[in-house]
Parts: structure tokens; C-alpha cells; sequence
């Protein structure tokens, strides 16, 4: 393979698997309207398009077996095999074997696919189709069928201008011959992609060619065009024609058939009268369709790696506008401390000779005091001047530095933006995978499953969509194994034959909320518990709530299923989810009715490159906390504090809030003395509460996510951590483990004293929370 294959294979790969994945969506969307005349072109068209390019690079399996299968697509196109579950099964299986063949040239790897079993399987289909027992048969009626087809409309490819049309004519009053010549060019030729202009060449011979479909310069690029239309002028005969455009192992075809000008500008102005008929009627979603394709015509492909170097800098920016605060906060104050201290000096000086001078009246006449007094201060006053001249040079030179910093936060913000963007992807793009995972997942398993997505024009940053794959998967193999009922117990139930699984994303501030539910029997809490308690990963009497039950799902190991299958039952599934979403900050939640269905709600951040965070101050260590996990800040005095057994809690209105304090857990050393209030920072997870006790809060600022590594990374509560703008580094914190660990307090309070405590104690307990009052410990002895 020469320098030049492999210059292009690169741009070959990428378009290659974009266009996989837009075959098999047109294919799935096929299966659901067997009469979707506009998908099998799509589907024609994308791997007639991929056979020439995998010929272009040499890859010479791909291209033959992509040739094999556009030969039945071409069948399927003319209807001459019917659109059935046996055929969309070959064509996913067609797309599987293109995927793996593909995917092994891009990993320079073996591929294990026997090519020629493949083709022999997509003939002996064609040939069960056709009812035919040779593949010979089915070719020939391919290639009646191109050419045929190709005579009964011989205009539809042609787009004369009227310099075309008026050189026609010209030839015609010269007393020329206008033909229509058609070549196939054969696909496996190794000079399939000049082929094109050697027929341009030998047929200048013969006469001069109007014009060609594709033009000369599409045909001199190194794309392959197997059928070219050539419009030629000429008065020699068809057979003299063909002997002599004939190349053996290039030219597979060729035609030849009258252009009749009336005819072509009769069919022109009929078709003209279609599309404006059809175009009055295109519905809104076609339009969309069509300002997506334009859009798409101005993308640039640029490595992701460059991005993410983007990234980098841009992050390195924002470090750098932060401390950009910081000085501005010092200058002010040194501009304030300039000025107090020049009123201070003036004040004190003119005081101060005064009270010297006076002392010299009994000395000197009460005149010459006087002017000296007048000398001195003139004196004073002119160097005060100068000084305050100084002051309003540094003040215009701090409002100069406030507009040059103002400019300069604005476009580091909109640069941030601008890159943050460019990672940002649909979210269809891993929505896309879903149908075809549902298709085969109901067939394997015998049950009727229909896919409904909601939002996939959703974006979210390139490297969370990659990490959301498996977690995905994940849900939608259990909803539909263990979710959806078989049908006739669907019936029986009272519900549809068909299941339903929907998959959904929505914007919430700045977070991305991705629901996959399901109308199936739901899970029984108590039923997990029991599991759980089987597999020893909980006490049998422990209390828990049916929330907590269903946490257990997300245990390594654990699993419910009755038998292990290819699908499920291994307990490997669901705590990959769980860790997955924790990589990024990404959190899981579960609501279920028995009988209903289940929902299972991830709540992702947009981004895991650069977030808003409010610095805090403990015990004079900087820690930032993600602000979409703060509910609010509220200022406390020590007295606030109050402990319910064992456990210290606030009041925050009507609600009784578990304090976790930053210093006990982090096991800060004491650096403050006579604390005379705190900062209580109310943070959320997963719809559970708890107050961080700080002392100070710094400030809210963007900060770039540095990952940890080594020891520091095992440390609870920890998620990264970030440079702020003075130099300081800051612990980023994890709210989902610092909420659960205030969590667990709260459960493992309850087991303190309960076994001693009597009814009316419990009783007054109970009262006192119903009150909104906080109760002592002394309420249950």
C-alpha cells in the first residue's frame, strides 16, 4: 500500500463508520415502514457510495462484498424482492459484516469474516427471493434491470443548462446524431477509477461529447463512478462505437440510445411541474431535513485530540482570569488605603504645625508666625498635590486595567464557550445505537418491544456521551429481559402485547436528565432485600427504606435473574452503571411500581472540563463545591447547632438538615480561634440534603477540573481537584459520596437507644418532628 492509500484511508474510516451507522438507521427505519421507498434509496445509495471508496483505498474484501450488496439492494430498489423480516434480517447482517471488516482494516488486525461465505450467503438469499438456483440468473436479471430501467428513463440523471441545450442545436442543424451512451464500468478493475476518462478519451474519436454525467472533472478525481451517461454528437454508427470505447476488464456495459430533444424538454418541463407540486407540500420536517443537510455541507473534521489541547489552554485561560480577581481586589484596596492614608498624613501634618507654631508665639510677633505657618503649609499642600496627582494617576490607571480586564473576562468566556460547543455532540448519536439493540433483544428473547426516543438533539460533551454508552446498554438489556413481560402475559395483565421502552434527555440547568422507563412489571423492593440478605451484602435486620432496597441493585455481583443467559444474569450489569456515572460526576436514581414499569433517571453534568463552583474556606484550606449541588448558603451561630442523637443537625425552616462538618472530615487541625459563626452550604444528591459547615465562603468562580491520581484519589469525598488564580490548589468536592456519608449518620442514629425506649417517649419523639421542633437526645433514654 503506497504513501498516498494511506493518506486517505484516515478520511475514509471516519466517513466509513458515520455512514455505517446511518445505514443501519435507515435500515431499522425500514423494518418499520417496509413501503419507505426514500430509505432503500438512502440505503442504495450510501453503499454504492462506500464500495467505491473502500475500491479508492484498496480495501479490496470490503469493496467486493459492499458490490454483492448493492446488487441486492438494487433488487430490493426495483421490487423484484419484497421487503420482509427475512430481508431486513440479511440487511443487518450486511451491516454487521461491513462493520467488522471495516473495524479490522482500521485496527490493522485479521479480520475473521470468510468473505466468500458471506457473498454465497447474500446470493443463496437472492436466490430463494428470485426463485432462481444460480447466481448467474439473479446477475443477468440485475443487469436487464440497470439498463432497462436506465432506457425507460433516460432523461431523469440529465441536467442541461441552455448552453447545453443550445449546443445540441447546433449540432443537430449541423446534421449530427445526439446519443446517449451508457457504460458500467466494472468495480473490481484496478483501473476502475480511470476508466471513466478512458471512454471520454476514445469517444472524442467519434464525435464531440456534449457534456457527461458526472462531469470530466468528477471523472479525472480518484472516485469510482461504475455508470456513466455520455451525451454524444456524432455520425458514426453505434457498433463502430462500442468496438471501439470497449476496454476488456474495465467496461462491464455499455448502451447506446437516440437523444430525442423534444422528448428530453418535454420531460423536463413534467418533472419541473413535480418538484414545484412536491415542494409546496413538503412538511416541516422535510424542510428541517434539508437545513440539516446544508449545515452539514459546511462541517470541517478536525481530531478530537486537537480539541481537547483546545480545551487545555482554554482552561489555562480561565485559571489565569481568575487571578486577574484577585489583583483587582488588591489594587482596590491599595487605591483605598492610598487615599485614607494621604487624608490621614494631611490631617496630622497641619495639625501637627499648628501646634508647633503656637508654641513659637511667645517668641516671635504673631505676624511672622503667621506667614511661617502660611510657608509651611503651602509648602505641604503643594506636596500633597503632587502625591494626590499620583493617586488619581493610579486611579485611572486601575480603571484602564478594570475595562482592559472586563474585555479580556468577556472574551475568555465566550472563547470557552465557543470551545465548549465545538465538544458538544447530539446525544443521538448513542440514542442511534438503541433500535437496533431493541430489535434484536425482542427476537432473542420472543417478546414485542417498540423503541420511543424523546430529545436526542439534546448535546452534552463529547468524552460523557462516550463514557454513557455502557451504562445505556446496560439499562436497556434489563428493561427489556427482566422489565417487559412476554406477550400473552402482557395480555393477561391487561396491557398491550407490545412492551414499550422509552428513552428520553432533557435540559436541567446544567445538567442533562436521560430517563429510560419501561411499561413493564416493575421490581418489588422487598424482593431485592431478600436477594441482597441471600448474597450477604446486608444485615436480614436492617432497616431500610424501599429506596435504600433498591440501591442494592447497583452491588457488585448482584442479580435477581433465575438463570444465567447471553443477555443477563451474572450480576455484571448494573454496578458497571453506577461507576460509569461516577467517572463523571453522573448520578442514578430508580422510581418503580409493581406492575407499571420502572424509570431509571441519570442526571449527567454538561461538561467534565470546566465547571462553576463556589470556593469555600475551612479551617484555612480552599475546597470548591460544584454549584449545580448547592441548594443555598445560609449564615449560622454556633448556638444553631444542635445534635438529635449523636448526630449535629440544623433547622433550616422546616426542615431538619444533618450537618457534616469539612474540618472532622478531613481531620483538619484547628487554625481559628473564638468562632463567632459559620457558613452552613446546603448541598443535594439524589433528592437527600446535608449542610457543610465551613467557615468562610470565598467566592464563585469557573475552575478547571484536574484528575487525581494515586493516593488521593482514595480518599472519600474527594473528586478532583483545581488551580485557583492565586497559585492555591483546591479540592474539588464529591457531592454524591459526601451526601451519602451524611446519609449514612442519619440512618445509623436510629439505632441508638430505640431497643430501651417506651411508646410515650417514641411517641413525644415523633410529636416534636411533626412540630418542626428539633429533639434532644434526653427525648429517648
Amino acid at each position: 500500500m503506497d504513501d498516498y492509500i494511506k493518506s486517505l484511508l484516515k478520511d475514509f474510516f471516519e466517513e466509513a463508520f458515520e455512514m455505517l451507522d446511518r445505514l443501519e438507521e435507515n435500515i431499522l427505519i425500514l423494518d418499520k415502514d417496509r413501503d419507505n421507498v426514500d430509505a432503500v434509496q438512502e440505503i442504495f445509495r450510501a453503499v454504492h457510495t462506500l464500495k467505491g471508496s473502500a475500491g479508492a483505498v484498496e480495501l479490496v474484501d470490503t469493496q467486493k462484498y459492499a458490490h454483492r450488496f448493492e446488487d441486492l439492494l438494487d433488487l430490493i430498489r426495483d421490487k423484484k424482492i419484497n421487503v420482509d423480516d427475512a430481508t431486513i434480517d440479511i440487511l443487518l447482517k450486511g451491516i454487521d459484516v461491513l462493520k467488522e471488516l471495516i473495524n479490522c482494516a482500521s485496527n490493522e488486525s485479521v479480520s475473521t469474516v470468510d468473505i466468500d461465505e458471506e457473498i454465497k450467503k447474500l446470493d443463496d438469499f437472492k436466490n430463494l427471493q428470485l426463485g432462481s438456483e444460480t447466481q448467474t440468473a439473479a446477475e443477468d436479471l440485475n443487469i436487464e434491470k440497470t439498463v432497462d430501467d436506465k432506457l425507460s428513463n433516460k432523461y431523469d440523471n440529465l441536467n442541461l443548462d441552455n448552453d447545453i441545450l443550445s449546443a445540441i442545436r447546433e449540432h443537430k442543424d449541423d446534421g449530427l446524431k445526439i446519443k446517449l451512451v451508457y457504460v458500467k464500468f466494472n468495480a473490481e478493475s484496478s483501473m476502475r477509477t480511470v476508466g471513466g476518462v478512458q471512454v471520454f478519451v476514445a469517444l472524442k474519436e467519434k464525435g464531440d461529447i456534449v457534456t457527461s454525467v458526472p462531469p470530466l472533472q468528477d471523472l479525472e478525481g480518484d472516485e469510482f463512478y461504475q455508470d456513466v451517461v455520455y451525451l454524444l454528437a456524432t455520425t458514426e454508427e453505434d457498433n463502430d462505437i462500442i468496438n471501439d470505447i470497449t476496454f476488456p476488464e474495465t467496461t462491464d456495459e455499455i448502451k447506446i440510445e437516440e437523444f430525442v430533444l423534444e422528448d428530453y424538454e418535454k420531460e423536463a418541463s413534467n418533472k419541473n411541474s413535480k418538484e414545484e407540486s412536491a415542494a409546496s407540500k413538503k412538511d416541516e420536517k422535510n424542510v428541517n431535513k434539508d437545513k440539516k443537510v446544508d449545515r452539514q455541507s459546511s462541517y470541517l473534521r478536525v481530531e478530537s485530540d486537537r480539541i481537547d489541547a483546545m480545551m487545555n489552554q482554554v482552561g489555562e485561560l480561565v485559571t489565569n482570569k481568575s487571578s486577574y480577581v484577585q489583583y483587582d481586589d488588591d489594587l482596590s484596596s491599595y487605591g483605598k488605603l492610598i487615599s485614607t492614608s494621604i487624608n490621614d498624613i494631611k490631617k496630622y501634618y497641619r495639625d501637627t504645625i499648628v501646634q508647633l507654631l503656637r508654641k513659637f508665639e511667645d517668641y516671635a510677633q504673631k505676624k511672622e508666625i503667621k506667614d511661617l505657618r502660611a510657608n509651611y503649609i503651602n509648602n505641604f499642600n503643594s506636596k500633597l498635590n503632587e502625591i494626590s496627582k499620583i493617586e488619581e494617576d493610579f486611579k485611572f490607571t486601575l480603571d484602564r486595567y478594570r475595562s482592559s480586564y472586563q474585555l479580556l473576562t468577556r472574551v475568555t468566556n465566550e472563547l470557552q464557550e465557543t470551545v465548549m460547543k465545538i465538544r458538544m455532540v447530539p446525544i443521538a448519536q448513542t440514542f442511534n445505537r438503541f433500535p437496533r439493540l431493541i430489535r434484536d433483544l425482542s427476537r432473542d428473547l420472543g417478546k414485542e418491544v417498540k423503541l420511543e426516543m424523546y430529545g436526542e438533539d439534546t448535546e452534552l460533551d463529547k468524552s460523557v456521551i462516550e463514557t454513557l454508552v455502557d451504562p445505556l446498554v446496560h439499562i436497556i438489556r434489563n428493561a427489556v429481559d427482566h422489565g417487559i413481560e412476554m406477550p400473552e402475559d402482557r395480555v393477561n395483565a391487561g396491557k398491550s402485547r407490545v412492551g414499550t421502552v422509552v428513552l428520553q434527555a432533557s435540559h436541567e440547568g446544567n445538567l442533562i436528565i436521560i430517563k429510560i422507563s419501561d411499561d413493564g412489571k416493575g421490581m418489588q423492593p422487598h424482593k431485592i432485600f431478600e436477594s441482597a440478605v441471600k448474597k450477604g451484602l446486608v444485615s436480614a435486620d436492617a432497616k431500610l427504606t424501599e429506596q435504600q432496597m433498591l440501591e442494592y441493585i447497583f452491588a457488585p455481583g448482584f442479580s435477581t435473574a433465575s438463570k444465567i443467559t447471553n443477555i443477563s444474569g451474572r450480576g455484571v450489569g448494573m454496578d458497571v452503571v453506577k461507576k460509569s456515572l461516577e467517572k463523571i460526576n453522573g448520578t442514578v436514581g430508580i422510581d418503580t411500581e409493581y406492575g407499571k414499569g420502572s424509570t431509571f433517571s441519570l442526571r449527567i453534568p454538561l461538561t467534565v472540563a470546566i465547571i462553576q463552583a463556589l470556593i469555600v474556606d475551612a479551617e484555612k484550606e480552599y475546597y470548591a463545591v460544584p454549584i449545580n449541588s448547592i441548594l443555598e448558603t445560609i449564615k449560622i451561630e454556633p448556638t444553631d447547632i444542635q445534635e438529635l442523637e449523636g448526630t449535629e443537625v440544623i433547622k433550616v425552616r422546616d426542615e431538619v438538615v444533618n450537618i457534616l462538618s469539612i474540618k472532622e472530615l478531613f481531620r483538619l487541625p484547628s487554625r481559628y480561634t473564638d468562632i463567632k459563626s459559620y457558613y452552613a452550604v446546603i448541598i443535594s444528591s439524589e433528592d437527600k440534603k446535608v449542610a457543610l459547615l465551613v467557615n468562610n465562603l470565598i467566592g464563585e468562580q469557573d475552575i478547571v477540573i484536574k484528575t487525581l491520581k494515586d493516593s488521593i484519589t482514595k480518599s472519600e469525598g474527594i473528586a478532583g481537584a483545581t488551580i485557583l488564580g492565586d497559585g492555591t490548589v483546591s479540592f474539588i468536592l464529591d457531592i454524591q459520596t459526601i451526601v451519602g456519608l451524611g446519609t449514612k449518620r442519619i440512618i445509623e442514629r436510629g439505632k441508638v437507644n430505640t431497643a430501651a425506649a417506651s411508646k410515650n417517649e417514641l411517641r413525644s419523639f415523633i410529636n416534636k418532628l411533626k412540630n418542626n421542633e428539633i429533639p434532644e437526645a434526653a427525648d429517648i433514654e
